[in-house]
């Protein structure tokens, strides 16, 4: 990933939510939104080629979680299916272990989790 302090806290917990999804083989048909962008492991989203910036990892520009799914003013907003939807909604036994973990990705950054439906969530100021 790019070493920029003029990160914003929401990219910063949107690279350390992407690295700890790969850590654990957990990215995949996710997508992260934050800051106006979204970043997914798909290559097209609506015929548009993303700008790759890492491993299975593309950029898009001008994207709205409220585009795709319901939910409330967020401010790093995630839709996930696959695997991490599987520890998330706690289908496998790692999954009390990995959310506990997932939820401190959030809290490091004064912020908290909280699900909308069972495949996305939104974040919020503690």
């Amino acid at each position: 990933m790019e070493n920029n302090v003029a990160f914003s806290k929401y990219k910063l917990l949107a690279i350390d939510i992407y690295e700890w999804c790969k850590k654990h083989d957990l990215w995949g048909d996710n997508t992260i939104y934050f800051d106006g962008k979204a970043w997914s492991n798909s290559k097209t989203w609506s015929g548009v080629k993303g700008k790759k910036i890492a491993d299975d990892l593309y950029e898009y520009t001008d994207k709205n979680p409220r585009d795709y799914f319901e939910g409330g003013s967020s401010l790093c907003s995630l839709s996930f299916e696959g695997p991490l939807n599987h520890i998330i909604n706690g289908y496998t036994r790692k999954s009390i272990i990995l959310y506990d973990q997932f939820l401190r990705l959030f809290n490091r950054y004064g912020l908290y989790f909280e699900m909308y439906n069972s495949w996305n969530g939104n974040s919020y100021e503690i």
